[in-house]
């Protein structure tokens, strides 16, 4: 069945925090996309057998006691008419790898309706200028059944003039994806964004873009996550939510002793941001404390990120975002905040023009 859905779509770069410089800011478009969820195809029709007449009626035989251990039979379907339970509400994770990917699913009461919102960072081939892309992408309306959706999209989009590096082109590609909501609170999915971006003018390929495959998951947390006798689990990752109900995650390094990466998106309304979220990832070693009961489990970072943005208010400026991370381990899970401050300059006279802040951005996840 094919549907035509509504899709942000932003394209610009991503600043990871000591890693990658930054680049084009982020912008909003829109597209449309056409999804499709996979549906398996009914079964032919066979023709109706042809009616023989009935057999002769034998008188029915003795019943015998079934032996003691024989197990009773199970219909076909039986243990999934016992009904598993999958929360409804926000699922909130992401990906960690080369890149990290910030992921959330929203499903309904029924269980039957999803909608997969993702913010990815995607490599780029051909024009040395668009190396990296940061896409928004909302996928609406997924069907679910059993816990399970399928599908697949069609991107076509003409890119706003105003859009930094991209402005002008225009841009074609799919969409595939796979979710699995389970039971606790969990869900997982894989899913794959390719497109291409061409001069419309003289039709030429400026650059193929590919996430490659993406194997995310969600959690709902807890909100009792970081409580308790501090227990970080070497080599896994968190999931999790933040008190904007965006995305967080980090992993842990091996042993318990730090962690890296930490990321999540937030919302503020400095001139680059308003109406789309920012990624703002971490990918320094933090340590966590194993000092005084007090401090066991802790851990805190800070650092700064800088944005370069054509704003239609007040011209071309600059950006400068600080953050202050907090964090505590707690018996199954990990909580904290993660403060965020901008300071806008128009680049023409260096003057402040606005300032911006998430306020004390609390979040927690779990694994």
């Amino acid at each position: 069945m094919a549907r035509t859905l509504t899709t942000m779509l932003a394209l610009g770069a991503l600043a990871l925090v000591g890693v990658l410089p930054a680049q084009a800011s982020a912008t909003v478009t829109s597209a449309k996309l056409a999804l499709r969820s996979a549906q398996r195809p009914a079964p032919a029709q066979r023709p109706a057998p042809v009616q023989r007449p009935a057999p002769v009626q034998r008188p029915a035989p003795v019943q015998r006691p079934a032996p003691a251990l024989a197990s009773p039979l199970r219909a076909p379907g039986a243990r999934a008419a016992q009904g598993v339970k999958r929360l409804s509400g926000l699922y909130l994770g992401g990906a960690t790898g080369r890149y990290v990917q910030l992921f959330s699913l929203r499903l309904n009461r029924r269980g039957t309706r999803a909608t997969e919102r993702a913010t990815l960072v995607v490599r780029c081939n051909g024009d040395p200028a668009i190396r990296t892309v940061l896409d928004n992408l909302t996928l609406s309306e997924m069907i679910v059944t059993d816990g399970h959706a399928r599908g697949s999209g069609v991107i076509e989009e003409a890119i706003p003039p105003s859009v930094p590096t991209v402005g002008g082109l225009s841009r074609q590609g799919t969409v595939k994806y796979r979710v699995r909501v389970g039971t606790q609170g969990r869900a997982a999915g894989i899913l794959r964004s390719r497109f291409t971006l061409t001069d419309p003018a003289s039709g030429a390929t400026r650059a193929r873009c590919d996430t490659g495959t993406v194997r995310w998951s969600g959690r709902i947390a807890p909100v009792d996550a970081g409580r308790g006798t501090p227990a970080p689990v070497g080599r896994a990752a968190y999931f999790g939510t933040t008190a904007q109900r965006q995305p967080f995650l980090l992993k842990v390094l091996p042993g318990g002793q730090g962690v890296r990466p930490v990321g999540m998106a937030f919302r503020a309304s400095c001139p680059s941001l308003r109406g789309l979220p920012l990624d703002l990832v971490s990918t320094r070693r933090v340590p966590i404390s194993r000092g005084k009961p007090k401090v066991r489990g802790r851990f805190a970072s800070s650092g700064r990120l800088v944005r370069r943005f054509a704003s239609e208010e007040f011209g071309p400026v600059t950006e400068n975002f600080k953050w202050r991370l907090r964090g505590r381990f707690g018996a199954a899970g990990v909580a904290g905040s993660w403060r965020v401050t901008g300071k806008v300059v128009r680049d023409a006279d260096g003057l402040p023009v606005a300032t911006c802040t998430t306020g004390r951005n609390r979040w927690r996840a779990v694994r």
